[in-house]
Protein backbone atom coordinates (compact mmCIF):
# COMPACT_ATOMS: atom_id res chain seq x y z
CA UNK A 1 0.00 0.00 0.00
CA UNK A 2 0.89 3.74 -0.77
CA UNK A 3 -0.04 6.84 1.69
CA UNK A 4 0.48 10.70 0.88
CA UNK A 5 0.76 11.89 4.06
CA UNK A 6 -0.18 15.77 3.90
CA UNK A 7 0.86 18.02 6.96
CA UNK A 8 -0.56 21.75 6.32
CA UNK A 9 0.61 24.66 7.80
CA UNK A 10 -1.16 28.07 7.56
CA UNK A 11 -0.89 31.44 9.13
CA UNK A 12 -3.74 33.86 9.98
CA UNK A 13 -1.88 36.25 7.06
CA UNK A 14 -3.18 33.80 4.59
CA UNK A 15 0.43 32.70 3.88
CA UNK A 16 0.79 28.97 4.09
CA UNK A 17 2.55 25.43 3.08
CA UNK A 18 2.03 21.48 2.50
CA UNK A 19 4.80 18.94 3.29
CA UNK A 20 4.14 16.05 1.84
CA UNK A 21 5.45 12.63 2.00
CA UNK A 22 4.73 9.51 0.25
CA UNK A 23 5.13 6.18 2.57
CA UNK A 24 5.20 2.47 0.76
CA UNK A 25 3.82 0.17 3.99
CA UNK A 26 4.90 -3.42 3.02
CA UNK A 27 5.36 -6.91 4.75
CA UNK A 28 8.83 -5.58 5.82
CA UNK A 29 8.18 -2.86 7.22
CA UNK A 30 7.90 1.12 5.81
CA UNK A 31 9.71 2.88 2.98
CA UNK A 32 9.90 6.38 2.36
CA UNK A 33 9.41 7.61 -1.01
CA UNK A 34 10.09 11.37 -0.68
CA UNK A 35 13.66 12.14 -0.95
CA UNK A 36 13.91 15.86 0.39
CA UNK A 37 16.33 17.02 3.01
CA UNK A 38 14.87 16.69 6.58
CA UNK A 39 16.89 20.06 8.11
CA UNK A 40 14.43 22.33 8.86
CA UNK A 41 15.42 25.81 7.74
CA UNK A 42 14.21 29.00 8.66
CA UNK A 43 13.34 32.11 6.27
CA UNK A 44 13.12 36.10 7.22
CA UNK A 45 10.30 37.32 5.05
Amino acid sequence: MVLCVETPFYQLNGQGMMVEDTVVLGDNGTRLLTSLDRQLCMLDI
